[in-house]
């Protein structure tokens, strides 16, 4: 009640994707006329440049290490999974999907949460106890994200993605659900690909298919991070809101303070 009231009497209310939006106006009965969306925007600093892949790969061989995980192959593809383990992300989908892999690729799922023990009594007594390392919570994820050929992110839902934002901007293509917030994110064929979510089936035969095409997935990531370093910053979110604060304060001049894009360290400054 008191946020459609809130809403109500604001001259613009930001949604951080269309998705968003769409929820509220939906589910809510909010005035859709009254939304502007702007996407999250991200700190690029750490990923300018992103690590290079030997030391992303270091770093992570440590974390494993003092988290009593395996040591990594040598060699073959290693795929990545950033979030919390909850049903919203969707990890247990992309346990399902790995068990239907011919081979397997080795992956590292790195995050916490209320699925954590359920999901380590899993791998460590299943088939995938060989393949699958569950790395726990770090604050290093921006160094170590260089380490992977692919990000999986198969959320049953999602409002935005940030996780799916970082990846792009260190480079990684990105397989993801078809849901309403990913889309804003992921460039379907061209910065990853986007598949329905909750199924396994499916999940498991792109992600074999994205594997085998290394040249594609080395051109989907360097395009992911273009299109994250010209969309997804820190200083064009700064921008976009200060032009709405702007707009509904009836002073439409530009604002020269404000952080500019060709500084990918630009951010939201106090």
């Amino acid at each position: 009640v008191w946020e459609r009231a809130a809403h109500r009497r604001a001259a613009a209310t930001i949604a951080v994707s269309g998705a968003v939006r769409d929820f509220l106006v939906r589910e809510e009965g909010l005035d859709a006329g009254r939304f502007v969306v702007v996407h999250n925007g991200i700190d690029l600093e750490p990923f300018t440049p992103p690590a290079p892949r030997a030391e992303a790969r270091s770093r992570l061989d440590d974390l494993l290490h003092r988290r009593g995980e395996p040591d990594l192959p040598m060699t073959g593809p290693l795929i990545g999974f950033v979030g919390r383990l909850a049903e919203q992300k969707g990890v247990d989908l992309l346990l399902d999907a790995l068990e239907l892999v011919e081979a397997p690729p080795a992956t590292v799922i790195i995050g916490n949460g209320p699925m954590a023990a359920e999901l380590r009594r899993r791998v460590g007594s299943g088939p995938l106890r060989h393949g699958v390392r569950l790395a726990g919570a770090t604050d290093d994820v921006a160094a170590l994200l260089p380490a992977f050929d692919l990000f999986v992110f198969p959320s049953r839902w999602e409002g935005f993605g940030l996780a799916a934002v970082e990846a792009r901007a260190a480079g990684l293509p990105v397989l993801a659900s078809g849901v309403d917030g990913l889309r804003d994110v992921v460039d379907d064929g061209v910065t990853g690909r986007l598949i329905p979510p909750g199924d396994p089936d499916v999940l498991a035969a792109t992600l074999a298919d994205m594997l085998a095409r290394p040249e594609v997935l080395a051109a989907m990531g360097q395009a992911g991070r273009r299109r994250a370093l010209e969309r997804f910053s820190a200083g064009r979110m700064a921008r976009d809101v200060a032009a709405i604060y702007r707009r509904v304060l009836g002073r439409p001049g530009a604002d020269t303070d404000q952080p500019r894009d060709e500084d990918p360290r630009a951010g939201m400054r106090p």
